[in-house]
């Protein structure tokens, strides 16, 4: 009879686990699907910004308040994005590099791309730890014109 005790205490316990960790895969996608609406509503954002600087330019229109609105919509957008990222990397046991922002274990204390120092995530925002990646999102700026 303790052997099926047993057998069923350690069933139990699996079972246990097996949720616990259904349950943090869970939250983990839930965070994932916020970063990815927020995108998309930061996308939006430019996009408005850009036919308003456009409207500017082109009309001579005053920029007016709608820019700056949009302008705050955006970096508000952006911090609760970066808090996102960061508690998704936390869950996940992983940080950022503040220098080259390469993905790292959690425990490192070096980066192991670059080499420098990595301080602890609870320390650094992740907004801050992401120059790498924000560079290589954004369009290499056109040559400016020159003069014949």
């Amino acid at each position: 009879m303790d052997l099926i005790d047993g057998a069923v205490t350690r069933a139990k316990e699996a079972f246990d686990v097996a949720c616990k960790k259904t349950n943090e895969v869970v939250a983990v996608q839930k965070q994932k699907f916020e970063a990815a609406s927020l995108e998309s509503r930061l996308s939006k954002d430019f996009e408005t910004l850009g036919r308003l600087y456009y409207d500017v330019q082109r009309n001579g229109a005053m920029a007016g308040d709608g820019m700056e609105t949009v302008m705050d919509a955006i970096e508000d957008k952006q911090a609760k994005l970066a808090v996102l990222k960061g508690e998704i990397l936390r869950a996940k046991g992983k940080k950022i590099c503040t220098e080259c922002g390469a993905t790292l274990p959690a425990e490192s204390l070096f980066c192991n791309y670059c080499g420098k120092p990595v301080a602890d995530t609870d320390e650094v925002e992740v907004d801050e730890a992401e120059p790498a990646q924000a560079e290589e999102a954004q369009p290499a700026e056109p040559d400016a014109p020159t003069e014949a």
